[in-house]
């Protein structure tokens, strides 16, 4: 895992947002509690480009 972090939202839930290196995709995850259990809820399109990524 790489580069996380967690945020309330104003639902109240937590979500965890988190990369596994430098696939291009953040992933999310989400809890009730800002220590978990996280249940994974989907992925993010990363919009930076391999040029970017690779300086």
């Amino acid at each position: 895992m790489f580069a996380p972090d967690c945020a309330k939202g104003k639902n109240g839930k937590y979500y965890l947002y988190y990369t596994l290196g430098f696939s291009g995709h953040i992933s999310v995850a989400i809890s009730d509690y800002p220590d978990g259990p996280f249940k994974f809820y989907g992925q993010v399109k990363c919009l930076i480009s391999n040029d970017v990524r690779q300086n």
